[in-house]
């Protein structure tokens, strides 16, 4: 790695480090429409200099409707591209913007600075938006609310060579083509790293069309958005992705002539010699409140807080926290169960969602307990006593990483082993593991980067066990497809 790229690595980290102990729970992420952008406070339209707080986005409305706190650390004009790499091609986030002059004019054309180094973003930082959010994730368990849209650049990009193009469907195909499969492969990539990283409520909105002559490109860079959202959704062990559908939002809200700019949606341009339309392709406060209210319909209703025994069916959340007991015996859960602190028994219990442990508590599962999503513990600070997850099935995936607290994944007879439909990952603790006697039967066993006792032994893994990192391991009798690393001979 070259010292520039060092450079922007440790930048980066500083900046999500400056935010590691906020209180805020929503997280939103992505381009000019989450950030709110106002191009009229801009030239040519306007020579002062704005503040970020002029920009109001849809996620400013959320936090404020649902009384949470927001870290908006959208960019505008940021592409698919350059959200993972912030040297890709962009349309103003990382690099100027240019406002073209007029056909046939002696205009120069208008370059706006990139937005990231105007400091005029609502959260500074430097590097990727993506390594950015990931920082953010993992530095803050309390975040149960993620808000993305990208793509829209990644076409505005092509506009001009589109429309070039006027009828011609090959031409257009041959424009639109590798652009869509390009950010297909992009946003996949965006979607399963946030996945990997955090498994709670992730909307991914739709492209509302700003007038009708973009209804045709809209509803393809949409099909992509929905085509990769339900295939990550279908990936064992990830959360199922929430759409919130801003195409038919506003095209209800405009109709019968379904043209936005007539319904007051998108923003009114004053005239400029620089401007022959009649308005911005951004929403106005209108359009932005339309927005905020299709996320609201979609985060799910606040967790229950659990405190007590119970052998009946919850429907609905659970929320564990500091002070509580939440004590299941038989019986079962309809949707998820997060725990921020107290004490939190399964035993013999079905979970309809995601069981999320994070940031404290100490809990026991087992007694045959299944959990249809995920199973995943991070942050725990150190405890005097043995956390243990003992003959449960989890059809996702089963992850224990960042945690001071030792645990018994699978163990002794009186701690059968767990059966993993997806991948059961035990990523850089700093307390004693043992990972016993478990059957992994659609992914890996992999055990990184732990700074204590970790045993390996006795597990049946349909694909690879994988161990690297670790400062002391031991183990022996697993079966696997393929043994590699610390784990090639155990």
């Amino acid at each position: 790695m070259n010292r520039i790229a060092i450079a922007s690595l440790a930048l980066t980290v500083l900046s999500a480090l400056a935010f590691a102990d906020s209180t805020y729970t929503y997280l939103a992420i992505g381009d000019s429409v989450p950030f709110g952008m106002n191009v009229t406070l801009l030239p040519p339209y306007s020579q002062q200099t704005p503040t970020p707080a002029e920009f109001v986005g849809y996620p400013e409305i959320v936090a404020a409707s649902l009384h949470v706190v927001e870290l908006n650390a959208s960019c505008p004009g940021e592409t698919s591209a350059s959200f993972l790499d912030a040297t890709a091609p962009d349309n103003g986030c990382n690099s100027p913007h240019v406002v073209p002059p007029p056909p046939m004019s002696n205009l120069p054309p208008v370059i706006i600075p990139p937005f990231k180094t105007m400091k005029l973003l609502h959260t500074n930082y430097s590097g990727a938006q993506m390594d950015f959010a990931l920082a953010q994730l993992k530095a803050n368990p309390r975040i149960d609310l993620v808000t993305l849209n990208i793509g829209a650049n990644d076409v505005l990009l092509v506009l001009p060579r589109l429309a070039q193009c006027g009828t011609d469907s090959t031409c257009i195909n041959n424009v639109l083509g590798p652009v869509l499969q390009t950010y297909g492969a992009n946003l996949g990539q965006i979607l399963a790293r946030i996945r990997v990283q955090y498994q709670g409520t992730l909307i991914l909105m739709t492209y509302y069309s700003p007038t009708p002559l973009l209804d045709p490109v809209t509803v393809a860079v949409n099909n992509v958005i929905l085509g990769v959202a339900a295939q990550i959704s279908a990936t064992p062990g990830f959360a199922p992705i929430t759409i919130a559908d801003g195409f038919t939002a506003f095209q209800n809200a405009s109709a019968p002539s379904h043209d936005a700019c007539q319904a007051g949606l998108v923003i009114p341009l004053p005239p400029s010699p620089y401007n022959q339309l009649p308005c911005d392709v951004h929403p106005t406060s209108l359009g932005q409140h339309l927005l905020a209210s299709l996320v609201e319909l979609s985060v799910p209703p606040a967790s229950a807080s659990c405190n007590g025994t119970f052998s009946g069916t919850f429907v609905g959340n659970l929320k564990v926290s500091s002070g509580q007991t939440c004590m299941f015996v038989g019986g079962g859960v309809t949707g998820n169960i997060t725990q921020t602190g107290g004490n939190l028994v399964l035993s013999g219990t079905t979970v309809g969602g995601n069981v999320q442990i994070q940031g404290g508590g100490a809990f026991s599962i087992g007694g045959f307990a299944r959990i249809v999503g995920n199973l995943q513990i991070q942050s725990l600070p150190a405890n005097a006593g043995q956390n243990q997850i003992c003959g449960a099935n989890v059809i996702g995936n089963l992850v224990y990483q960042n945690s001071d607290a030792p645990v018994n994944i699978g163990g002794a007879a009186m701690c059968p082993g767990n059966t993993v439909g997806g991948n059961l990952q035990v990523l850089s603790n700093a307390a004693a593991v043992g990972i016993v006697g478990n059957t992994v039967t659609g992914g890996n066993l992999q055990v990184l980067s732990d700074t204590s006792s970790t045993v390996v032994s006795g597990n049946h893994v349909a694909k690879n066990l994988q161990c690297s990192g670790n400062t002391a391991i031991t183990g022996s009798g697993n079966t696997a497809q393929q043994k590699q690393g610390q784990c090639a001979t155990f």
